[in-house]
């Protein structure tokens, strides 16, 4: 039997190209959610660790790239918001029941509720869809998003990077233990 492993050869693929690789892995995350993202960015930590590409490069243009898919969705649920708007959506908005209320809750708490999708694991893939079909305040939106998904994928790069470090022979002993 042949073992798969479609993101160990996603990873030697893409370490050719750098961190350009690691843009396209990122933004491919967000558009094509084959791979769970938490195995992905590990997978990124883990070649940045064994030199496929610089730590903070592979951080910050996996933020980027992360980035650039939020804003693809965001764009499509827009579109989706410009064909469905008119009187139905603000009745909705304006309605007294306990969708009404939770309506516009969510619309009040733009800058949390982006956030803390971002840090869940399926809601962070069509949370973006789902907020470019509301109406809101699109930068706090997307400011808020871009903390999240840093927050998740330099966590996630950072635990990669940190169990290759610790298991490779050359790492320090901790204190005490020498």
């Amino acid at each position: 039997m042949i073992a798969c492993d479609p993101l160990g050869a996603a990873i030697a693929l893409i370490g050719a190209a750098g961190v350009c690789g690691v843009f396209l892995l990122a933004l491919g995350e967000r558009l094509f959610p084959l791979v769970p993202s938490a195995g992905l960015f590990t997978a990124i930590g883990a070649a940045a660790a064994e030199g496929l590409w610089c730590l903070p490069a592979a951080a910050i243009v996996s933020v980027l790239g992360s980035s650039a898919g939020v804003v693809g969705t965001y764009h499509l649920g827009s579109l989706a918001r410009q064909r469905l708007s008119g009187p139905r959506l603000r009745r909705m908005l304006r309605r007294r029941d306990r969708r009404g209320r939770m309506l516009r809750a969510a619309r009040r708490s733009a800058a949390a509720l982006p956030f803390t999708s971002q840090l869940m694991p399926t809601a962070r893939i069509l949370a973006p869809l789902f907020a470019g079909a509301v109406p809101h305040n699109r930068t706090r939106f997307l400011l808020a998003t871009g903390a999240g998904l840093a927050a998740w994928n330099i966590a996630f790069i950072g635990l990669g990077y940190g169990l290759v470090s610790a298991s490779s022979p050359l790492a320090p002993l901790p204190l005490g233990l020498s």
